[in-house]
């Protein structure tokens, strides 16, 4: 076990396990992830180096004989104080299933408002870490770390992996309707050559896809397999896009819309719960792009000319 396990990170506060690469710092003796110290730069503490300055841990003392335990809430996943009766994030009211789990968990530390790196005094364009911890929701310490380095680094690029996989369904997942709409309407453009081979006769040549025949227009598909081409180029352009910058497009749509909600309903007790029921995903949205995908389809092939294969 290396000395470190359990301590966290300077930078991301994320607790070293045995498998992690850690460096430290030459001057303060600060401990960092590798890739940490790496997209940093520089020594996470270093604006407090000083000649007599050198790093130190203390690790969170037990107080549970005290009666005092950790509990995690079911709906954001933030740690609060045993003895409160809701959430100290978000407002939620505390079941008795949250409280069955401790503090020696790692969602407890990871999410706990004390934890290096987390709920902390850092801010953006008058927007607290807090304040957007609430609105990501479950994903708040993905998000949070995120938003910081893209402040750090004063960059727009942050690698997004469901972004990049799910395109526009990720968007409006996240509730950011404006750039969902906008990646449906450039889906839609790129499929529509292909789909008028299959509607605009002379349906001339026949297909065969899971047992069934589809008559479709060689002569137009000929003369579309070079754009075909281009466009199959630029769906994976907008892919990568999509994944280097959706990052910072939720980051600014945070920014716009808690500080709307702010100014609008001001900040009393249900504060953070009411900015978690403003960001929470929806996947109701998910459920409305699946049943209107179904539905085109079915309208799609009643217009073409499909014989099962004999």
């Amino acid at each position: 076990m290396s000395k470190y396990t359990g301590v966290p990170c300077a930078h991301c506060g994320h607790p070293f396990t045995d498998q992690d690469d850690v460096v430290v710092c030459p001057e303060c003796g600060a401990p960092h992830h590798r890739s940490c110290y790496r997209d940093l730069g520089h020594c996470a503490l270093q604006e407090q180096h000083a000649p007599d300055f050198s790093w130190s841990y203390h690790a969170p003392h037990d107080d549970s004989s005290q009666g005092e335990r950790t509990v995690i809430c079911s709906r954001c996943g933030a740690a609060t104080p045993a003895e409160l009766p809701n959430c100290q994030m978000c407002g939620n009211p505390l079941r008795p299933s949250d409280r069955e789990n401790g503090p020696s968990s790692e969602r407890a530390y990871r999410y706990a408002p004390d934890s290096q790196g987390y709920f902390d005094d850092w801010e953006f364009q008058g927007v607290s870490a807090r304040e957007f911890s609430a609105y990501t929701g479950g994903s708040s310490y993905y998000f949070l770390n995120q938003f910081k380095r893209l402040v750090r680094s004063h960059g727009n690029i942050s690698w997004n992996w469901p972004a990049f996989l799910f395109g526009f369904p990720y968007f409006f997942y996240r509730r950011m309707y404006r750039f969902g709409l906008l990646l449906l309407l450039w889906e839609f453009l790129a499929v529509l050559p292909t789909m008028a081979c299959f509607i605009v006769g002379p349906l001339d040549d026949n297909i065969t896809l899971y047992g069934m025949q589809i008559a479709y227009n060689a002569q137009l598909l000929s003369q579309f397999s070079i754009l075909g081409d281009i466009i199959g180029m630029l769906r994976w352009g907008v892919m990568i896009l999509c994944g280097l910058f959706a990052n910072k497009l939720y980051l600014r749509q945070a920014i716009r819309q808690i500080k709307r909600f702010r100014e609008e309903h001001g900040v009393d007790s249900q504060y953070y719960y009411s900015l978690a029921m403003l960001g929470r995903p929806n996947p109701l949205a998910i459920a409305l792009l699946f049943a209107a995908f179904f539905i085109g389809s079915g309208l799609l092939g009643s217009v073409m000319q499909i014989t099962p294969v004999v």
